[in-house]
């Protein structure tokens, strides 16, 4: 005769389960742990496609100050194409600008237009441009403020 593993209670020899307790003599036969072997796996999955992009991903407003703007063209007469040049000096690729434009006459704020570049990218520590479209701006603006609201990275 052998002994139970769990209740310590005599047992047949050679049995894989108690007759008393229901306790599993062998781990591997236990179905619990076949259960817990194919959880695993997808716990790692869960961590590696899903939590860890979360954790790394980067937010802009960390990195606005690191950003420059410049207005390279102004073209059109009735509808404005405002072409500008976006530096990048962060270490990242930033992707998917949205902006807005102030339209000024002096000081005065005639209208502000939001848009956004779903195909635009700009590399680490590089440049990129951003042609902005205003259809029929307000009649007397004479200046076009660009202000960059928010982009999107990678976690790379």
């Amino acid at each position: 005769m052998a002994i139970c593993r769990a209740c310590k209670q005599e047992i047949p020899d050679g049995a894989t389960k108690c007759h008393l307790c229901q306790s599993h003599q062998t781990w591997y036969r236990n179905p619990m742990v076949i259960s817990q072997l194919f959880t695993l796996p997808m716990f790692i999955v869960l961590y590696i496609f899903i939590l860890r992009p979360t954790w790394h991903s980067k937010d802009f407003e960390d990195y606005r100050d690191q950003f420059t703007v410049d207005q390279v063209s102004t073209t059109g007469s009735t509808d404005r194409h405002l072409t500008y040049k976006i530096t990048n000096n962060t270490d990242y690729k930033w992707e998917n600008v949205s902006y807005e434009i102030a339209m000024k006459k002096g000081a005065q704020l005639l209208s502000v237009e939001n848009g956004t570049e779903y195909s635009w990218v700009i590399r680490p520590n590089g440049e990129a441009l951003v042609t902005a479209y205003v259809m029929n701006p307000p009649v007397g603006t004479d200046t076009y403020e660009f202000h960059i609201t928010d982009m999107k990275t990678n976690r790379f």
